[in-house]
């Protein structure tokens, strides 16, 4: 008896966790749905505003040659000439033209980086509507990367070697999420300065990423559970425990396979194998 409803309470708390990771995979469906209709939203008007910009760019130009040629008039009346010059001296005519030109450049700058974001939004956010797709996985770490781009800048280096990986059959969207957790958890698990490093490489009909941090490492004992569903080795309120559970579901789900090796003060080093044809591997 006593037996029993010990079982009863495993199934009971299995059920539970599996209820919690449905919500978490609902929410983060609807979350990408969103993403990708403000990305969407967001395309049109920065288009706009790109497009614009060069050719403001090219009109004052045109109206500082204007300008220009007028001033280098030798017939010009000497009263005439003189009321130019004083009028451009009095507008600053230099510090304008030099302060238009850096104003523009930083709107380009600033233009280019907000269609990057979208981009990356665009790309990670993928819907798996058209269900499994061949997609390329390491512009889907690009993405992610670009996306954390303020958990890395300034204080973590990041080192790519990148092994030319196939086109691999997915649901790409979920792809996509694995990086961003195991890219995020890395960052996380610096507490300062450190270093990232993200190997991938062809292996035959599979292909293998993996992703090391130079952080703070995880102990044996943590290594056990690292993949159970709310199971966290971050301060309370900090995690959810879910993110590497529900990785380790999709990668599962994919006929792939996760792995961990980390040691304290060592850093940790999670490693990805998916199959390049999913559909293939599940027949």
């Amino acid at each position: 008896m006593v037996n029993r409803n010990h079982q009863i309470e495993v199934a009971y708390k299995e059920l539970g966790r599996t209820q919690e990771q449905l919500i978490h995979s609902e929410k983060m469906a609807s979350l990408g749905l969103l993403v990708a209709g403000i990305a969407h939203e967001l395309n049109n008007p920065i288009s706009f505003v790109h497009n614009n910009l060069e050719f403001i760019e090219e009109y004052i130009e045109r109206l500082n040659g204007i300008i220009l040629a007028y001033s280098g008039l030798a017939e010009m009346e000497g009263q005439k000439r003189r009321r130019g010059d004083k009028q451009k001296d009095l507008a600053r005519f230099e510090t304008i033209e030099k302060n238009l030109q850096e104003l523009i450049s930083s709107c380009n700058s600033g233009a280019d980086r907000v269609k990057q974001i979208v981009l990356d939004l665009r790309t990670f956010s993928r819907t798996d509507d058209l269900g499994l797709v061949m997609a390329d996985l390491q512009s889907g770490i690009e993405s992610s990367l670009n996306l954390l781009s303020r958990e890395h800048k300034d204080r973590i280096a990041i080192h790519r070697e990148y092994g030319g990986l196939p086109l691999v059959e997915c649901y790409a969207g979920q792809i996509n999420q694995v990086f961003m957790n195991l890219l995020q958890n890395a960052a996380q698990a610096i507490p300062e300065r450190g270093q990232i490093w993200i190997t991938t490489e062809p292996l035959d009909d599979w292909v293998r990423i993996s992703i090391k941090d130079s952080g703070k490492g995880i102990s044996n004992k943590d290594l056990e559970r690292i993949f159970d569903p709310f199971f966290t080795t971050k301060p309370f309120g900090e995690g959810t425990g879910l993110g590497l559970s529900i990785s380790y579901g999709i990668i599962e789900k994919h006929g792939g396979k996760i792995t961990v090796g980390s040691q304290l003060g060592e850093g940790s080093e999670f490693t990805v194998e998916l199959p390049v044809h999913m559909s293939r591997k599940s027949a």
